[in-house]
């Protein structure tokens, strides 16, 4: 059954038909269209006359949609310790600190 909803931008759907799964993304209401974003990441420009043939439901946001799973950021992670974490935040004190020093002496 085709829908009468209007596309909602920040919205995902999957039509019936396909099971096919988006995000809309962007209306531009002067050429009667809308842009639309598959899980994959792929855009699509479509016609609200296109919309309209289609049946469509309102989903959650499918999960893992917004970029890589957990497990290829864990291959990107920095292995550093506590400690290289407080020296790095010691040094940019000293030299905050010496930075302040150094333009009072200017004065």
């Amino acid at each position: 059954m085709p829908t009468e909803a209007d596309p909602i931008i920040d919205k995902w759907y999957r039509r019936l038909d396909d099971g096919t799964e988006f995000k809309v993304t962007s209306m531009d209401e002067d050429e009667a269209t809308f842009e639309m974003q598959y899980i994959d990441g792929e855009v699509d420009v479509v016609d609200l006359d296109t919309w309209y043939e289609w049946d469509v439901k309102s989903i959650a946001a499918p999960e893992g949609w917004a970029g890589s799973s957990d497990d290829d950021l864990a291959e990107n992670d920095i292995d550093m310790d506590d400690e290289e974490w407080t020296e790095s935040l010691e040094d940019l004190r000293s030299k905050e600190i010496e930075d302040d020093w150094r333009e009072e002496e200017d004065e």
